[in-house]
Parts: C-alpha cells; sequence; structure tokens
C-alpha cells in the first residue's frame, strides 16, 4: 500500500499562505478542471465576480507575492459564498462560486485537493482570492483573527486563533466555548449546534483525508450503533460515485472507541460484518474493511464503545481509503490482496493425487489418476516455489492414485497405499515407498499390514506414522497401524478403531493427539457422524464427542487457537439413497471435547481443498455440487463469519493442495467435471500477497 499523502494541518487549512497560485498542487487539480456531476454530465464550477465570469477550469492564475490569505466558504442555497483579506489591499467585493450541484462540488474539491469536509473549500476561496485580488471579512466570520468566541460574529466560534462556523469539523473543543447564542450548547443541539450528530446532519468527508473529530460534545442519537449504549456518536458521510472497497480507520486518543458503517439512518441499513470494536484493548485503534460498497452514500459513525470503560468519548482522527488496487483475479482481504495470486502447469494431468511440501519449500506432488482420469500414473514433480514453476523429477516405483504422503521428520517423504489400474478396473495396493529429496530417489518400504485406498496417514510427534481406516474393494476396515520408521515395521493399535471407516478426516491437535471424523462405512456408504480420538500417550483410541452432521468428503483443519474446523462434505440420505452436499460448519473444542455449530459456508460442497492461513483463518476453495466449483471463501473465526473471496481461474474438484507459506496455498490438479473425466494440469496459486 502506498504511504498516506501529508495533509495540511486545521491552521493550515484556515490560514493558508501561498506564493504562486498557479503552481500550487491544488491549484493545478481545480485548473485542470475538478468537477461535479449531475445526471453523468460533468459541470465546471465557476468564480464569477461580475459581468464576463468565466468557468473555474477556464481562469489563469497568476502570481501574487506575500498574499496571506483568510477565507470563508459555506453553502447557501444555489451558491457558496466567499470572502477573504489580502494583506495590505483595500476591501474588495464578495465573490460566489456557483455550479448546479454544490454538494457534489464540495466533496470533488475535497477529494480532489485532500482538504476535510467544508474546509476543502477554503482553497476555492484562496483561488477566488488571487484572481480578484482583494475582498473582505463580513462581521468578523470565516478566518478572522480572534482569541475567543466573543471576538466572532453569531454562528461562529474561535478556533486555532481564527473564527470558523458552529458546525466546522475538528479536533475536541472546550465545552465552556461552546456555549452562548449559536453556540453548541452543553447538549450540542439547537441552531447552529454541530454537524454530525445525527445521520440525517452527517459531516462530509472524502477519501484519502485525514479528518479529525472529537465526540466530547455530541450526543448519543445514532440508531445504528452496534457498540454499548450511552455513549456520544458522530456520524460522517461519504458519496461514492461506483462501487468500491474501502478501509475506514480511526486513531482514538484514551478512550474505547466502536466503528461502523451503513446505507442509511435506520438500523436495518447497518452493512453487515461493518462493526468494530477491539475486546482486548478498549483504546486501541479500530479498522473496518467494507468490500463492493456504493454507489451511493456511505454513513460512518465513530461511537464510544462500551459506558463501563471510561472515558467513553475523546478526540480521534478518521480515515477512508479505497482499499488496496489488488490484481484482476484478487480482492483486499485481511490488509492485503486476496484471491489467485500466481499460477503454473504440470507436466502431467491429474486428480487425486498429493501434494507435500517439503522442508526447503518445494513441493512434492505425486501420483493421481492421468489420461482422462482413467490411468494411474506414477508420475512426480516438484513445485519450486522461486520460479513458480514444476520440474519433473524420478517417478515413484508404483502407479497409485487416493494414496497418501507424508513428510517425515528426517525430510523425507513416505507414500503409502492406494490403487492401481486403468479403465475403471483398480485395485488397491499395501505398497510404501519413501522419496529422499536430497538424490530425488525412492527406496521401497515396509508394505502396509492389507491393501487399501481412501485411508488417513498422520505424521505423530514422535515421528511415527498413524494410518486408519480405508477400503479395500467391498471391505472397510476397522484397523489402525503405527509405523515406527527407525525400525521399519508397522504395529497394530490394540483394539484398533470402534467404526470402519472409510474418506474420513485426521487432525493432528495441539497435545499430539489425532481426531478421527466421519467418514463412510461399507457398500451402503453410510456416512458417519462418529468421532474418535487417538491418544498418544496410551497408543489408543477413545470415543469422542460427535458432531452435529454425519458426513464424508469433508475437510478438517487445525486453527490457530488450538480448535479443529469441520467443514462442508456430503450426508448419506437414506430414504432416497443419495448424498446431500452439505454447507455445515462444526468446531472441536479439544480441552471441552465439545462440538458448536458455527455460521455456514456459502455454498454446499464437499471434496474441496482447506489450509489454515495464521492470523487470517480458513481457506476453503474448489469442490464438488453437481459438478466441479470455482468458488473459493475463507472462514474467519474471530467473528464467526465467512468472507467470499473471487474464484478460482477453474472449477475443481478432488484437487489436492499445500500451504505454502503462512498466506498461500497451492491448489493442485483436481477434475474438471463431475465424471472424473477431465484430469487437470493446471495449478493456482491462491491466498494473499501484496499489490
Amino acid at each position: 500500500m502506498s504511504p498516506r499523502p501529508s495533509n495540511p494541518t486545521r491552521r493550515d487549512q484556515v490560514r493558508a499562505r501561498m506564493s504562486d497560485g498557479r503552481d500550487a498542487p491544488w491549484a493545478r487539480q481545480l485548473e485542470a478542471g475538478t468537477t461535479s456531476r449531475e445526471n453523468g454530465v460533468r459541470a465546471a464550477p465557476s468564480i464569477t465576480s461580475g459581468p464576463g465570469a468565466r468557468p473555474l477550469a477556464e481562469q489563469k492564475f497568476s502570481r501574487t507575492e506575500g498574499v496571506s490569505l483568510r477565507s470563508d466558504a459555506r453553502v447557501r442555497g444555489n451558491s457558496i459564498g466567499v470572502c477573504c483579506s489580502a494583506r495590505g489591499q483595500a476591501p474588495g467585493p464578495l465573490l460566489t462560486v456557483a455550479s448546479a450541484d454544490l454538494g457534489s462540488v464540495a466533496m470533488r474539491v475535497s477529494s480532489s485537493v485532500g482538504a476535510a469536509d467544508r474546509t476543502a473549500l477554503v482553497w476555492v476561496a484562496c483561488v477566488a482570492c488571487v484572481i480578484a485580488s482583494s475582498c473582505t471579512f463580513k462581521d468578523a466570520t470565516f478566518g478572522a483573527p480572534c482569541t475567543t468566541n466573543t471576538d466572532c460574529a453569531d454562528g461562529y466560534r474561535c478556533f486555532t486563533e481564527a473564527c470558523v462556523p458552529n458546525d466546522f469539523p475538528d479536533e475536541q473543543v472546550n465545552p465552556d466555548e461552546g456555549e452562548g447564542e449559536g453556540g453548541e450548547g452543553e447538549e450540542g443541539e439547537g441552531e447552529g449546534g454541530p454537524q454530525g450528530d445525527t445521520c440525517d446532519d452527517a459531516i462530509p468527508i472524502a477519501l484519502g483525508v485525514d479528518v479529525p473529530g472529537s465526540t466530547a460534545l455530541a450526543a448519543d442519537d445514532s440508531e445504528t450503533t452496534c457498540a454499548g449504549e450511552d455513549a456520544p456518536d458522530r456520524v460522517y458521510v461519504l458519496t461514492l460515485a461506483t462501487e468500491t472497497n474501502l478501509i475506514v480507520t480511526v486513531e482514538p486518543a484514551g478512550f474505547d472507541v466502536a466503528l461502523y458503517a451503513a446505507t442509511g439512518c435506520g438500523i436495518l441499513d447497518v452493512i453487515d460484518n461493518s462493526c468494530t470494536d477491539d475486546p482486548t484493548d478498549p483504546f486501541a485503534d479500530e479498522t473496518l474493511n467494507l468490500l463492493r460498497v456504493g454507489p451511493g452514500d456511505i454513513y460512518i459513525t465513530v461511537d464510544g464503545a462500551r459506558p463501563a470503560i471510561n472515558p467513553v468519548a475523546g478526540s480521534y482522527t478518521l480515515r477512508v481509503d479505497e482499499e488496496l488496487e489488488c490484481g484482476a483475479q484478487t480482492e483486499p482481504f485481511a490488509g492485503t490482496c486476496a484471491g489467485v495470486v500466481g499460477s503454473a502447469q504440470m507436466s502431467t494431468t491429474r486428480t487425486q493425487a498429493q501434494a507435500t511440501r517439503l522442508t526447503d519449500g518445494r513441493v512434492l506432488v505425486t501420483g493421481g489418476r492421468s489420461t482422462n482420469s482413467v490411468q494411474t500414473t506414477n508420475s512426480v514433480e516438484l513445485y519450486l516455489p522461486d520460479t513458480k514453476e514444476f520440474e519433473d523429477t524420478t517417478a515413484m516405483l508404483d502407479d497409485r492414485a487416493r494414496h497418501q504422503a507424508v513428510l517425515l521428520n528426517d525430510g523425507r517423504v513416505l507414500v503409502a497405499g492406494g490403487t492401481t489400474g486403468v479403465n475403471g478396473t483398480y485395485t488397491p495396493i499395501p505398497n510404501v515407498e519413501i522419496f529422499d529429496p536430497v538424490d530425488a530417489s525412492w527406496t521401497p518400504g515396509p508394505p502396509l499390514p492389507s491393501a487399501r485406498e481412501f485411508f488417513t496417514a498422520t505424521l505423530l510427534g514422535d515421528g511415527r506414522v498413524l494410518v486408519v481406516g480405508g477400503r479395500n474393494g467391498g471391505t472397510t476396515h476397522d484397523d489402525a497401524f503405527v509405523l515406527d520408521a527407525a525400525q521399519g515395521a508397522w504395529t497394530p493399535v490394540t483394539d484398533g478403531i470402534s467404526f470402519a471407516r472409510f474418506g474420513h478426516t485426521a487432525t493432528r491437535l495441539s497435545n499430539g493427539d489425532v481426531l478421527i471424523v466421519g467418514g463412510r462405512l461399507g457398500a451402503d456408504n453410510i456416512t458417519l457422524d462418529e468421532t474418535e480420538r487417538f491418544v498418544v500417550g496410551t497408543n489408543s483410541f477413545i470415543e469422542a464427542a460427535s458432531p452435529s452432521e454425519d458426513r464424508g468428503g469433508h475437510t478438517a483443519t487445525l486453527m490457530d487457537d488450538g480448535r479443529v474446523v469441520v467443514v462442508g462434505g456430503f450426508s448419506h440420505d437414506s430414504a432416497d439413497d443419495d448424498f446431500v452436499a452439505l454447507d455445515d460448519t462444526d468446531i472441536y473444542d479439544p480441552g471441552a471435547d465439545s462440538w458448536s455449530i458455527a455460521a455456514n459456508i456459502t455454498q454446499p460442497r464437499s471434496f474441496a481443498v482447506a489450509g489454515n492461513l495464521p492470523g487470517v483463518g480458513v481457506l476453503f476453495v474448489g469442490g464438488d455440487v453437481d459438478g466441479p466449483l470455482a468458488t473459493a471463501d475463507v472462514y474467519v473465526p474471530a467473528d464467526d463469519r465467512w468472507e467470499p473471496l473471487p474464484p478460482l481461474l477453474a472449477p475443481r474438484l478432488a484437487a489436492t493442495g499445500a500451504v505454502l507459506d503462512d498466506v498461500t496455498i497451492l491448489v493442485v490438479g483436481g477434475d474438471g467435471n463431475a465424471q472424473f473425466e477431465q484430469p487437470l494440469d493446471s495449478v493456482e496459486i491462491y491466498g494473499l500477497a501484496d499489490p
């Protein structure tokens, strides 16, 4: 993200000193034609000072040496009155800026020249003064020198030694100075009270501008609150010409603040998931990401968050920026770009393969079904993250698909089981082989006690490998084995597992135990909700609590907080003897041995790729529901919500994946149709990256 531009201070905005109006950046913006829009037609504002006035965009700015300018710009009906004073010059005429759509002029000028709220029009006044040479104050109004409020005309107050309108947005104002006829008063109400106390009287702001403000004298009258009650709030409005993504930040000075957005003034107008209030640090800065908002008005409220935390009001700086300029396949998320951030191509098409990240960052892709998904392959490729390319490496000893691959503690990769065959005739195998990345060699390993496919293999903390369940033809296994790679032998787990299953998930927990969830049983394809845990300390299984749904074809991912999120899959409907795709999300808490129901994913699906992105959430891409999907979502556990993300470049089911680093996942191959007739050689790098 580019650094924030330097903006004029409040005093600089009220009392501007310049030596060359034409060379000033804001003057160049105006000369180029800062314009308003009305019904899609561009209309340049104009400076009028009698007959023959020309549009502002046509004016030429003359050099004016040593002029100290004080200016006033207030909307009055269909014109903006402008007053200013040039040092050492005689009083001159009143100038006006006229336009068909003054509100748009104010916002456009503010956005272009980098000033805030009404103060943007000060720059218009300065240009007017350069052109007209001189003008005068009227009864000590905007910009007149002052030390107290009594030095200013009715409807004005003293701020930074200059008179400003009572509705001029600023930093915290001394309450003792806010009273009197036309002043703010104790509650900030009445004619002449401050803008921003309600949504109907919201303060206009622009993109890319630091807006200082205060809730010290504001009332608690915003109905669109998502924070605590009885805390003052201030409301701003941003007008968007087109749909865009916004990032809103507020930096409070010593008080608990909440930040939220709405499209109108009612409670029902609050934008979904648009409230932010850090529960861990009451005085922290708040950041709000608004995706795909506009066109139209967006109301942003700065609110004292919780009355139990004092103070509930104070000063702050608010800023709204368009979010990151991400690529065509990405959108802003979590402070960077989310979506497809790279792609590559393998030399072999493959589905039901395995991808394993090596200790040096490369990814080993093994086997799968290729050649229109009718033949298993022993092809092996390596993904090189530095070049984002694949290179062929030594083929496996056996061709296989539906196998398992596990990175061992010594950096080698164990590949076990799976099925081999062609044209629909497939035979599960027990064969095991081990890849050594140092010399790209394969050596036979101890075979599994029996052949199997659709099983799980999990590396334990002590370096052993746990194999659970699986299928061999019509037989579903209810056994489990542990391989001690150093001894080169498989040892059965006493009593095996309680429920025979295949197509289940196995997730190593933070304490080293392994959670076994769901899967299918036998030829009837009954889906299971039974859950078991392998306890490392006793080398045995115990039954665990069951989730809300029986399922197979799901994902189970360990999150940062040690819980496991189980997503999607399918459930067998015995009445119709059919499978129903699920959008359910269940979360397992290992400490309590309990499940909780979380927010549903945006679309039901099975056979997807999932991976945890630390500090962000769980990424969930692709999958199947009546055909392959390109859909992508991320689960944000802090808010219990799913955030839709840009889709994959190609729909794919039964792909495999590997987390490359903390923010990206390699999505490998898969199939392009539901009949497994279109294996893919394309690979996508999905996740977060700098723009």
